[in-house]
């Protein structure tokens, strides 16, 4: 009969196989030369192969040819220096589709294998590149529009400055991104992110580094990272001096007005 500590063995073992298969991560135990040992049928619903295929296969078979170098690289460190890894490749199913694959690496402790773990990242790299995509669409526009546009960190640091706002405002690109941009520029409330209040059309008398005296209507609004805080804020504005007395109640000398270079 069997004793308690070899049910108790059994059970683990049985429990560790069902966790193994049921899991929705391609799992698989290599050898060091990448040949697969054993793998769950993830592998399967995700590239298309089956564990018969695969026995037939190395680790780098499912990669693409110019992700190799990499894989290998990492492979070699977990196989031979027993360094945990992680990467990402891209790699060929069966049905010659492309899959973003990103890859855990941890070597056996006492055997010569490697465990590895891979899921498919293929939804997030498509939207990263569909974010990227917009993102830099959206650069193009303000880039190239003809109001001049800003935007500010949280600590009024400039991240963006458009030809118009080099041309309307009197400064450049150059001077307001390098960091050593005028002291008015973080001090000003146009560029402070943490003002209570916020420019919707207001009228600000704005001077020019060469000191010309400009009426500006100016809007702002708050910018968000991902998970909802602000991280700046977006500024755009207008050159309304033909229009405006520069002497006019309606202009905001409390901004502008103390604006010199």
């Amino acid at each position: 009969m069997m004793d308690n500590e070899q049910i108790h063995t059994r059970e683990t073992s049985d429990d560790l196989a069902g966790l193994f298969y049921s899991t929705q991560e391609m799992l698989a135990i290599v050898t060091v030369d990448g040949l697969f040992q054993r793998v769950n049928v993830a592998w399967e619903h995700i590239l298309g192969y089956g564990a018969t295929e695969l026995g037939n296969m190395s680790i780098y078979d499912v990669m693409f040819p110019d992700d190799l170098s990499l894989a290998a690289q990492k492979f070699d460190s977990a196989a031979k220096q027993k360094h945990r890894e992680t990467f990402t490749s891209r790699c060929k199913t069966k049905s010659s589709a492309t899959k973003w694959v990103r890859w855990s690496l941890c070597p056996a402790p006492t055997k010569p294998l490697v465990y590895v773990s891979a899921c498919d990242i293929s939804d997030q790299v498509a939207a990263s590149d569909e974010l990227a995509r917009s993102n830099e669409i959206l650069t193009s526009v303000l880039l190239s529009a003809p109001v001049p546009t800003w935007a500010v960190d949280m600590e009024g640091r400039v991240q963006f400055w458009n030809e118009a706002a080099e041309q309307t405002l009197g400064w450049t690109a150059e001077e307001v991104l390098s960091g050593a941009a005028p002291g008015f520029l973080s001090g000003s409330r146009v560029f402070d992110s943490r003002a209570q209040d916020s420019f919707a059309g207001k009228e600000v008398l704005w001077r020019r580094r060469d000191g010309l005296p400009r009426v500006l209507r100016i809007w702002t609004a708050p910018l968000h990272d991902g998970s909802g805080l602000q991280c700046g804020t977006l500024g755009m504005s207008v050159d309304v001096t033909p229009t405006i007395t520069l002497g006019s109640d309606s202009v905001d000398n409390s901004n502008g007005g103390r604006c010199q270079s």
